[in-house]
């Protein structure tokens, strides 16, 4: 007979700082959380206390066009450090890379129109 072990879970929820109206949220690594905000096509960029995760500092960048919808973050599998992430209005899908620091703006890496 197999046991089960139970493991203790904890969810803390912080205030994001600079941020309004945001849809998805991803790590990128090197301690930066990302978070989509459509209705502006901004993605913010947090810097995580590395001993609790609380968001220490935020900076918005724009990705696209104010009317591009960025959506639909998902962490790469095969480019560490990077995102997925929708222009929904513009249908494209775009590989970024965060900025190493949150006032570094994203750079798009690959851009696939869908």
């Amino acid at each position: 007979m197999s046991q089960s072990l139970t493991v203790p879970k904890a969810v803390a929820e912080y205030p994001l700082p600079a941020t309004w109206q945001t849809h998805e949220v991803a790590y990128a690594g090197n301690g930066i959380l990302v978070v989509t905000q459509q209705t502006d096509s901004m993605l913010v960029q947090l810097e995580l206390d590395p001993a609790t995760g609380r968001p220490t500092e935020a900076a918005s960048h724009l990705v696209g066009t104010p009317r591009s919808g960025l959506h639909g973050l998902c962490a790469s599998q095969a480019n560490p450090g990077c995102v997925w992430a929708s222009l929904q209005f513009d249908d494209k899908l775009l590989l970024v890379r965060p900025g190493t620091t949150v006032d570094m703006p994203p750079t798009v890496l690959r851009e696939i129109a869908i």
